[in-house]
């Protein structure tokens, strides 16, 4: 399953002014959306990986500590 099935499984709680106030995701959907999240947060912490070793060899220098 990605991404857009999960998204078309939500219903959107509004407010009387049609402001969306809450998502409901199915139960059986909740795995999916963490292992997208988990996915993302992995993904963005090689790139931060990446970038200070970058800096490090630019710099000649001992890499920087997380």
């Amino acid at each position: 399953m990605d991404l857009n099935e999960l998204l078309d499984s939500v219903t959107y709680v509004r407010d009387e002014e049609e402001h969306i106030i809450a998502v409901e995701v199915p139960i059986e959907m909740w795995r999916v959306l963490l292992d997208q999240i988990q996915q993302m947060e992995e993904r963005e912490k090689a790139r931060q990986n990446l970038a200070r070793l970058r800096r490090s060899h630019e710099t000649g220098g001992a890499p920087d500590q997380p």
